[in-house]
């Protein structure tokens, strides 16, 4: 790995073949102008190449313009094979670095994909859906036994599969399908999808049942869809079941926004008139356009797909399946089932063939669904033996504290302010969206602004916005109680229409015909929602007798997880004040549980065992909650000893 050194700043950092430079210089801390987010259009990231070679993307007129003679813009420079020494002139450069404030340091160890799979697929995993191709003897006078047990029969003579149960679909195809394929088929055929008993318990396997018959040999396209359907956003990622390749990942928002941005809302609409019918559509057609985004991205079709693996929080989980939610918001918060039988993926409006079946993770209560069951069983939390506080951040908090001796559960509302939501500037981790952001400490009118993309800044996600509020509380120009400080010393203060505000991009720099702002109304959600997870958590810790500083493991997912600064999230109040090493990080706990179960039956089972190993605590019961939640609506809370690094880095 490259050593890249930058001079005359005597700093130094690794980075890897092909990585962008000044996102490089973002990850090490050394400040540079960048206005424009990584664009190539304002000129200002300038830097010159003394030793080592890269590679550099051709520049605009405009931007060509501006930079000096044997100089290159970092923004558009990516890092060689070989240790490159950059030299940062005069007019880029901030002899501090932008962390030089005694901020601590929390890097996160990425729990990776290997890691997951190394520990929770079985010895030999086998998908839930098998596509098994079979060539028929052709029947004869001697020989006339009926279609489908001839099928049957060659299934089990050929594959060993015992099928007892078929989809009725299947029969009325089913004699012309075999004749005009010369007696080849493939059989789509479920195998160990668990079985409940009416309590809820486990019980045995269901047996083979024959869902879907196709002409000739598909064996090879056996393809699955893992989808995390949550409040805010929506991801699927399209499997190959064979081999277990991730061929294809997409994301947007979830369309059922239009009826409201948080559960207890489309609980409400969903009780009225067609609501439910709405809702369930709207769920369908967000998964409905990003199936079709991977397919497209993969060169597949959707009779290619043959399970489909939904993980979703239980509100969203019983809105797509069209179940009645609405006492889930009344007391006592019943589900209709924490447990769902299995259903074809047309009959919750998903745009399927007949005979492509739709696996439910199974909920815990109310408000702690599938996907944090999802998550948990990915992760293996339930055969570690490390005290873990595991959080999933989004718009339905849900944390989990324990280890393979138990667990136990809580949920929290914190809106959708952490994926964007509810922000005048706020969007999802998309192009254009400003992820990083670093004050200059001798001129806080010239922050360094990088987005996804490296395009022009036209919103904030949420990443973004959690560093942005950690350096505007670090350099003064916020205040712990969340207000902006009308003294600092900066032109990006200002009045607004809903008091003061801060100039996150001029308009000139932007890709929005505006300057994009963050408002006081913002720093007001933000600081609602981080109060809530870490309220939450810091509730359910003492629940079961801890304190913060005795949790071994802080496993931090969500849709942002794999972006989040961690650093900057303990500073605003977000995560726990503990060392740098006991953080860890997994990308969409929830997705990675829903592709395991695309590829692997026996991930199934974990699942339900995950979900009955969980106790719930109800938090709006916990007298200490509410105490709780007031003290965290503070920058980073009202007790100081729970955050003493971050106070020390303050007073500094």
């Amino acid at each position: 790995m490259p050593e890249i050194k930058f001079v005359p700043d005597n700093a130094s950092t690794h980075a890897e073949t092909g990585e962008n430079l000044l996102e490089v210089m973002v990850g090490a801390g050394v400040y540079i102008h960048a206005g424009c987010g990584g664009a190539g259009v304002c000129g200002k990231c300038q830097v010159k190449v003394l030793e080592g070679a890269v590679t550099t993307e051709t520049l605009n007129k405009a931007a060509r313009d501006k930079v000096k003679p044997g100089h290159t813009l970092a923004c558009q420079t990516f890092v060689g094979e070989n240790d490159l020494v950059i030299e940062i002139p005069d007019e880029s450069r901030i002899r501090k670095m932008a962390v030089s404030q005694g901020e601590p340091v929390v890097k996160g160890q990425r729990i990776a994909r290997a890691e997951i799979e190394a520990m929770m697929l079985s010895e030999n995993p086998q998908p839930p859906v098998r596509k098994l191709a079979v060539q028929l003897t052709e029947p004869s006078v001697e020989d006339n036994t009926a279609d489908l047990q001839r099928l049957t029969a060659a299934l089990r003579a050929t594959h060993g599969a015992d099928v007892q149960d078929v989809d009725f679909h299947v029969l009325p195809v089913l004699p012309s399908l075999l004749r005009e394929a010369n007696w080849q088929a493939t059989a789509a055929v479920v195998s160990g999808w668990p079985c409940r008993d009416a309590s809820g318990e486990g019980g045995a396997c269901r047996p083979d049942h024959l869902t879907r018959v196709q002409p000739g040999d598909t064996s090879a396209r056996n393809l699955a869809l893992a989808v995390d359907l949550g409040t805010t956003s929506v991801w699927v990622a399209l499997m190959d079941a064979n081999t277990r390749a991730v061929l294809a990942e997409a994301g947007d928002y979830n369309q059922q926004i239009s009826f409201g941005e948080d559960v207890i809302s489309r609980i409400i609409f969903s009780a009225k008139g067609d609501g439910l019918s709405e809702l369930q559509k709207a769920a369908a057609g967000s998964i409905n356009k990003l199936t079709q985004s991977v397919l497209d991205k993969a060169g597949a079709s959707r009779g290619d797909v043959s399970f489909i693996a939904a993980a979703g929080n239980t509100t969203m989980t019983q809105l797509l399946l069209g179940i009645d939610a609405r006492n889930i918001r009344l007391a006592p918060y019943i589900p209709a089932a924490n447990q769902f039988p299995p259903v074809e993926a047309a009959q919750a409006g998903l745009d399927m063939p007949r005979g492509v079946m739709l696996y439910a993770f199974p909920c815990v209560a109310s408000y702690v669904g599938g996907d944090i069951v999802a998550g948990v069983a990915a992760y293996g939390l339930h055969k570690r033996p490390e005290m873990t506080l595991y959080m999933d951040i989004g718009t339905n908090g849900e944390i989990v504290v324990g280890n393979s001796d138990f667990m136990m559960c809580a949920s929290c509302s914190a809106g959708p302010a952490f994926e964007g939501g509810g922000l005048e500037f706020g969007m999802r981790a998309t192009v254009g969206a400003v992820e990083g952001f670093a004050i200059n400490p001798e001129n806080l009118d010239e922050p360094m602004i990088l987005t996804i993309g490296r395009a022009k800044p036209i919103g904030i996600c949420g990443s973004g916005i959690i560093t942005l509020l950690a350096e505007l509380l670090q350099f003064g120009i916020l205040q712990q109680n969340g207000k902006f400080n009308p003294d600092a010393p900066t032109r990006r203060v200002r009045q607004g229409a809903a008091g003061l505000e801060y100039v996150v991009v001029w308009k000139d720099d932007a890709g929005v015909d505006s300057d994009i702002v963050i408002t006081e109304p913002d720093v007001d959600n933000l600081v609602r929602a981080k109060g809530a997870m870490f309220s939450g958590a810091h509730t359910l810790v003492e629940h079961v007798g801890l304190t913060m500083d005795t949790i071994e493991r802080v496993v931090i997912t969500g849709s942002f997880g794999n972006f989040v600064n961690l650093a900057k999230a303990v500073f605003i109040g977000l995560l726990p004040d503990i060392p740098a090493d006991r953080f860890f990080y997994m990308r969409n706990g929830s997705l990675a549980g829903a592709r395991l179960a695309c590829v692997d039956r026996a991930f199934l089972r974990t699942c339900e065992e995950v979900s009955r190993m969980m106790t719930h605590v109800e938090l709006s019961e916990a007298p200490a909650y509410m105490d709780k939640y007031m003290a965290a609506q503070f920058l980073p809370h009202t007790d100081a000893g729970l955050f003493p690094n971050v106070m020390q880095a303050l007073r500094k």
